[in-house]
């Protein structure tokens, strides 16, 4: 197969859409004509030396490519899907419908050799299933590795009709090649109980073992004699004053992020810190790897964080290196680990890595509070945390979306604790987050 017959346009010229970029552009092997921008002010312009365009322009010169969309928010993408189906053009992907390895762009890039020779796939006969833009790259390596493979649809969409006149492999799940041996879904759908045929989940790559840290078994069940613990989360309805109060009552907490912030103005420290997102590892990594706490757990999301404190990080037994996976797919809910040597999915904040952390370390009541998943787009980045100066960055956006994310993880996490035997509470002064119940905390301390 020729790998230069597919051409893309990138919709979106932000960070998401220079993710999109660098991904492609590390595999080398498909050719990316130009970027879409809504923003007469970008169009006309350049970036990687592509040109920045309309969509009007993409009908007339570009029609032949197939449109990746990469923008953040749902709205703006759910915007853009109505005005393609309006038009009759079904030849796009979503950017948030590939592995989160791919949107956060591992230094790396894809690493598709150890994930066909770690996953058993060279001695296997694949179809693939899952109209987004994995299942095309997934297909395209396999292939180069002369390895027999074919799409499954169940629709015979334009889309697949424009990859089948491209020379792809394409068949309907009624008209499945007998000669298959494995079926892997990289969409959100569930396994197809009509077809005897292994079929596997593959929207992940957190069976690597590049990601794998046994070190992490130390602390399963770790804390299991315990009856409780508290999640102190960041947002502004938190006070000192509750910090005092969990200090003084010695209970068990996790938090995260910037909440040293306060440790000047409390005696409270939480037994457990974590952070997941790479710029605030970037940011504040002297102050984080430094920090007088029992248990420090830091994503890999940041290859800049570990490349320059690797020898530092090294001599600190305390600070565990854990993977950041997820699930991003369009309407479906994140996973819920059980394996946390494997890592954490994603779930739109670290308060998610916090729950599936609370609960493989044994604790069978989690408490929540500074959980108000009530976004202020204020500008003011202290507008939505529970002390001043929490953001080095003066400005930030948030989107309506963000929130929405949220609540479906914990909805996936409460789901998890419901089936097995864990009670999950929000003690929340207000705030928006109604998915656990609630309970008051100040009736939690004897008077």
């Amino acid at each position: 197969m020729q790998y230069n017959k597919i051409n893309f346009v990138i919709w979106g010229t932000g960070i998401w859409g220079k993710r999109m970029y660098q991904c492609l552009n590390k595999l080398k092997k498909y050719t990316i004509n130009a970027f879409i921008d809504s923003s007469e002010d970008l169009q006309g312009s350049f970036l990687y030396n592509l040109p920045v365009i309309s969509y009007e322009d993409y009908k007339k010169q570009y029609k032949k490519s197939i449109i990746i969309i990469s923008i953040a928010s749902k709205q703006a993408r759910d915007a853009i899907k109505t005005l393609l189906i309006n038009d009759n053009i079904y030849t796009y992907y979503f950017h948030i419908d590939c592995p989160s390895e791919m949107i956060f762009l591992r230094q790396d890039g894809i690493p598709l050799e150890e994930i066909v020779k770690e996953s058993g796939l060279i001695q296997k006969r694949i179809a693939i299933t899952g109209n987004n833009l994995w299942s095309l790259i997934l297909y395209d390596y396999l292939a180069e590795c002369n390895l027999p493979v074919s799409l499954l649809y169940d629709d015979f969409s334009e889309l697949y009709k424009f990859l089948a006149a491209r020379g792809y492999q394409c068949f309907n799940f009624d008209k499945l090649p007998k000669e298959i041996d494995l079926i892997l879904r990289t969409d959100g759908s569930s396994q197809n109980k009509n077809i005897e045929i292994e079929q596997r989940p593959f929207k992940d790559f957190s069976f690597l073992k590049r990601y794998k840290n046994d070190q992490i078994s130390e602390l399963c069940n770790k804390f299991k004699e315990i009856s409780r613990c508290f999640i102190v989360a960041t947002g502004p309805s938190l006070k000192i004053e509750d910090l005092n109060t969990l200090a003084k009552n010695k209970e068990f907490c996790f938090s995260m992020n910037r909440t040293y912030l306060a440790f000047e103005k409390t005696i409270w420290r939480p037994d457990v810190y974590v952070v997941a997102d790479g710029k605030c590892l970037e940011d504040n990594n002297e102050d984080l790897i430094d920090l007088d706490v029992s248990i420090k757990l830091f994503s890999d999301a940041s290859d800049v964080f570990w490349e320059i404190n690797g020898q530092k990080l090294q001599h600190k037994k305390n600070i565990y290196k854990y993977h950041l996976t997820g699930n991003f797919f369009e309407n479906s809910f994140p996973n819920f680990s059980e394996d946390l040597t494997k890592g954490t999915y994603n779930g739109g904040s670290v308060l998610y890595d916090c729950l599936q952390f609370a609960i493989y370390m044994g604790f069978k009541e989690i408490i929540l509070i500074g959980v108000d998943l009530d976004f202020k787009n204020t500008g003011n980045a202290d507008d939505n945390h529970f002390i001043k100066g929490y953001s080095k960055t003066a400005k930030q956006v948030y989107f309506y979306e963000a929130s929405e994310w949220q609540r479906a993880a914990y909805q996936a996490a409460k789901k998890y604790a419901d089936t097995h035997g864990i009670k999950i509470y929000n003690s929340t002064r207000g705030g928006k987050l109604e998915v656990f119940p609630r309970v008051d905390f100040d009736s939690l301390f004897e008077k």
